[in-house]
């Protein structure tokens, strides 16, 4: 699923892959944010 590939790209290590979907994405929007702020 593209969300999980977008947790995982977001992932510092292959350890994200044994997160489930909802961990996944908490992190994800979590990255995403600071990935915005910092890009801003």
């Amino acid at each position: 699923m593209i969300r999980n590939r977008i947790g995982l790209i977001f992932s510092k290590d292959g350890q994200d892959k044994n997160l489930d979907e909802e961990e996944v994405l908490v992190k994800t929007e979590r990255n995403l944010r600071n990935f915005l702020v910092a890009g801003s």
